[in-house]
């Protein structure tokens, strides 16, 4: 799988957002992107090229993990 640039991540986000908000909120999700952009998100998306470069399928295994949350979830609130 390709690996889109943090850039084109947050594009598509705030284009999937725009819908749901009005033009105030819409403008402070432009600015929280922007600060997660320019703050973690460049962090993050070293990690996941990293991950990338070493792994066949580099969602595979976060994938696996929600999954495993989701299941965990579920047998326990179907236990009692």
């Amino acid at each position: 799988l390709p690996l889109p640039s943090l850039d084109d991540t947050l594009r598509r986000f705030l284009r999937s957002v725009r819908p749901l908000y009005d033009d105030a909120e819409y403008q402070r999700m432009e600015k929280l992107a922007e600060e997660f952009r320019q703050t973690i998100g460049s962090k993050l998306q070293r990690y996941l090229r990293l991950k990338w470069l070493i792994s066949s399928n580099y969602v595979r295994s976060y994938f696996r993990w929600i999954f495993s949350l989701t299941l965990t979830d579920c047998l326990y609130f179907a236990l009692f």
